[in-house]
């Protein structure tokens, strides 16, 4: 290992180990299973990271009571709390992107919600969210992107625990078309190609 790839490693965030750790195609998975475990040579060994850095880490995350070591036969395995599971949710809503398809299939993904008064924050925070992934508002509890996203708004909603509030749907929108059209190829996500 270069002195350049040692000071990366060092410099590895805790938040950036606990990603890597739950890919985002697993967290249903972990959220369901907090105490999944994982070993500490084949984690290494898949990252080519280094030992003591990584321990250092993983001492850090234990302290914090986000994760936990043990023995087994010789081989030490570690996994995320549950609380170490919610903070892995909490950044997964924080880094998440919706990937856009190589060609638009031409429907529109409609996220409606009726949450209730109690739960404006959550609610609040929803909103945020669609408006940072460019979804267009058209009306006040409903919002349109092009692209499938039906992964992402599951896994924001559970974390603001609004999914029984919160309705997607695929649709081949008629009126207002154009208008939707345009809005989305001025921010970049359709192209002129795109009808």
């Amino acid at each position: 290992m270069t002195s350049k790839q040692r000071i990366k490693i060092i410099g590895l965030t805790l938040k950036e180990i606990m990603l890597s750790f739950c890919e985002a195609a697993t967290l249903p998975f972990f959220a369901s299973n907090p105490y999944y475990r994982r070993s500490v040579r084949e984690y290494l060994d898949s990252r080519e990271l280094d030992k003591i850095a990584f321990s250092k880490k993983i001492y850090d995350l234990k302290r914090q009571g986000l994760a936990e070591t043990e023995d087994i036969d010789g081989e030490k395995f570690f996994w995320l709390t549950a609380k170490g599971v919610k903070r892995v949710m909490r950044y997964s809503v924080e880094e998440l992107q919706i990937p856009k398809p190589e060609k638009w299939d031409g429907k529109f993904r409609v996220v409606i919600f009726d949450i209730p008064e109690k739960l404006r924050y959550p609610r609040a925070l929803l909103r945020i969210k669609l408006y940072n992934l460019q979804f267009v508002q058209i009306q006040k509890s409903a919002y349109v992107h092009p692209y499938p996203c039906d992964e992402e708004i599951a896994l924001i909603t559970k974390q603001l625990l609004l999914s029984d509030f919160v309705t997607i749907m695929t649709s081949e929108i008629k009126h207002g078309r154009e208008k939707l059209t345009r809005e989305f190829k001025k921010r970049g996500l359709l192209t002129e190609n795109d009808r």
